[in-house]
Formats: C-alpha cells, sequence, structure tokens
C-alpha cells in the first residue's frame, strides 16, 4: 500500500476547508484522514475512515503517523462515538486522553479527545533544518509504509486448520 497523493478538489476544498490524505493498495483507496487547522493552532482531525476490507492492517495508524509528520501540532483534537471502541482504543494508544464527552442525538454520544505533543516543534525544526529531508518534496508527499498483515511474517507460524 502506498500514499495516494492528498484529495484537495476545489468544490470539496471550498465547502469543508479540509485537507486530506489517502491510502491505496493495488486495487482501491482503503483509507483517509481529513483535517484542519482551528484558529488556535489546533490540529482537528475530522475524519478518519478505512475501507472494510482494510480493517486491523495498521492502515489508521499509518494514516495518523503521516498526519504527525506532515502537520506537526503542539495540540491535536479529535472525536469519536464513545460505542467505537476500536477508535477509542487507536487514539488512547496514540497518546490522546478523552476530555469530555457530547451527546448528538438521543443515546449517541461522542467522545471527546486530545493529545498535547511537545514534540511538535521538534519534527517543525527537522523537517526545515536539516539538507533534504523537507517532508513535502516538489509537491510530493512521503509514502506512507503500511504493514501487510494478510501475510504471515517471516519466522511466524501458522496454524492450520
Amino acid at each position: 500500500m502506498q500514499c495516494a497523493a492528498p484529495h484537495r478538489t476545489t468544490a470539496l476544498r471550498s465547502r469543508t476547508k479540509e485537507s486530506f490524505l489517502g491510502v491505496r493498495d493495488e486495487l482501491r483507496l482503503v483509507g483517509a484522514v481529513a483535517w484542519t487547522r482551528l484558529p488556535n493552532g489546533a490540529l482537528d482531525i475530522c475524519r478518519l475512515v478505512v475501507h472494510p476490507v482494510a480493517h486491523r492492517r495498521g492502515v489508521a495508524t499509518a494514516l495518523l503517523d503521516a498526519l504527525d509528520s506532515i502537520e506537526p501540532a503542539e495540540l491535536t483534537v479529535v472525536s469519536t462515538g464513545t460505542a467505537n471502541l476500536p477508535a477509542v482504543a487507536l487514539y488512547r494508544r496514540r497518546g490522546f486522553i478523552p476530555v469530555g464527552e457530547r451527546q448528538v442525538a438521543p443515546g449517541v454520544t461522542v467522545t471527546l479527545l486530545e493529545r498535547k505533543n511537545a514534540s511538535a516543534l521538534w519534527f517543525e525544526n527537522l523537517a526545515t533544518s536539516a539538507p533534504g529531508s523537507s517532508l513535502r518534496t516538489e509537491g510530493r508527499w512521503p509514502r506512507i509504509p503500511v504493514p501487510d498483515r494478510s501475510r504471515p511474517a517471516p519466522g511466524q507460524r501458522v496454524a492450520s486448520a
């Protein structure tokens, strides 16, 4: 799998003000993340989606890693359905902490999470100071390595049925 070029159609961009980054496998787009900057400079992850054929293959983690690289932030915020336990767990593993809940419909709540990132300045300095280390080079975006979990790792035993 590899990173698709950021998807920024004029019509969509003008309506949402969001930036997009996607991951493709050999056949299709399998995941995407959209974000925007808030007036206070915080990074707001607006949506993170993964196609069901790519669940549990590291796509969401790869997208969030890439986002951290190309858009470092001292504060990142996101919200997800409180009942979406895999998403809540993913964000918690990445250092986000729940800061509240909000009811969006009868019986439906979202959990608000945030991550304060002291290393954001380190990423920014790395990207701008080292020769040849620019995260965006001549309009190209970094390749996102996504582990292929459809095959066993070298040395991994596969249980037979």
